[in-house]
Order: structure tokens, then sequence, then C-alpha cells
């Protein structure tokens, strides 16, 4: 009833402090590394598989490995997308901020915990519909902007760097616009121009880009 789950709620978010509190190595866990000590289920077996995808690790710069890596070698430790679990909240990024707009309250963190409570035990065809969602984003993703499409340019500088606000804007703009994909692929030159363009405008906050830039420029060629 409801106050089981209330009282399920409160022993969680005990753990969650525990955990918290708990230093390991020296090292604070990370908000990723608490979920997936807490809310063990599968969901974050999924999030493990997607993360571990060889067009994810490439599109992010991690080096390749396998699911349950048994013996991670010393480039795959040092990566620290990998090592503290950041890859797995990449993942589940995509599917917590894809509900409607009304419902996106609250901090990312929060928002993320809540997703994840709620989640963590989803049957196999759920889980499957997840799955081949994500897949099939992220494949559209790299057919439409390439390896580099989360690399943001660095204002008054050659370099670039990971974006998880603009991985955010691509993934859930394709998501929304995926009926149209057979359009958008095909304009997918045009689509690069555009953005670059709009990108060398400004120095945008990583947040601009993902609630207005990035889906402005994906609707112009959505027919």
């Amino acid at each position: 009833g409801e106050w089981g789950a209330s009282a399920n709620q409160d022993k969680d978010d005990l753990r969650s402090l525990v955990f918290e509190r708990l230093n390991t190595g020296g090292q604070s866990l990370n908000a990723q590394e608490i979920r997936n000590s807490i809310y063990a289920g599968s969901l974050i077996s999924l999030l493990v598989k997607l993360s571990s995808m060889k067009l994810f690790t490439q599109m992010w710069d991690i080096p390749a490995h396998g699911i349950n890596e048994e013996s991670p070698n010393k480039v795959l430790l040092e990566n620290k997308l990998y090592s503290r679990m950041i890859d797995c909240e990449i993942a589940l990024r995509f599917f917590t901020f894809r509900v409607p707009l009304a419902q996106i309250k609250g901090s990312p963190k929060a928002m993320m915990d809540r997703y994840i409570r709620t989640n963590r035990n989803l049957g196999d065809a759920a889980i499957q519909q997840l799955d081949d969602t994500f897949r099939s984003r992220l494949t559209l993703a790299h057919e439409i902007f390439g390896v580099n499409a989360f690399l943001l340019p660095i204002p008054e500088s050659d370099e670039e760097r990971h974006s998880r606000p603009l991985f955010d804007a691509i993934m859930i703009t394709l998501d929304h616009l995926f009926h149209k994909r057979g359009a958008l692929v095909a304009a997918k030159h045009k689509i690069q121009r555009a953005l670059s363009k709009e990108l060398k405008k400004d120095a945008f906050p990583d947040i601009i880009l993902a609630i207005a830039i990035v889906p402005m420029v994906l609707a112009t060629f959505r027919h």
C-alpha cells in the first residue's frame, strides 16, 4: 500500500545518506555510484549495457570494453566517465529527460534519482523497449552528426569538449522527431552546417543549447 511505498522510500533515503557518508579510498561516491549501489535492478543493468555499446564508447571517447569488464585495463580505469560510472548516468539522462516538458521539475539529480527509483525493476518487455529506443536514437544521432556529435567548440581555442546538455538536446529532439528521421538524414549536411553556424555565433551556456538551439535547428529540417 501507500504506507509501504513511503516506508521503502525512507529506507532508500537512509541508505543513500549512508552511501553519501562513505568514502571509497578517500573519494566520495558520486550520484551515479550511489544509485548503482542502492537501486540495483533491471534498469541499472540496462544502463551498464547501453554505456558499453561500441557506438556509445566511440562517441564519448571511452576505450572499448565489454559489458562487465572482468579486469579493466589501465587506460579504461583512467577514463573518468567509465571509472566513476558517469557513462551510466549519461544514458540515464536520456530516459529521465524525455518526459513531457511539464514533468521537468526539480534538479537534474533529483529527477534522475526519482526516475531510477520508480523504474528500477522494469520487466523484460519494458527494458527491451528502452534498449531499442536508446540504440535507435543514438544511431540516428551518429548518422546525422557523426562520431563527434556531442562535442562543443571551446571558445577562443581550436579545441572541443564533450557536453552532456548537448547530448540531451540531440538525443531528446531526435526522439521527438524520430518519425521524421528520413528527412533529417537526407538533410544531414545542411543540419550540420546550420548547427555549426549557430554554435559559432556566441559562447552559449550548454543549457541554452539544450532547450533552444538544437531543437530549433533540427525542427527546421524535419520536412
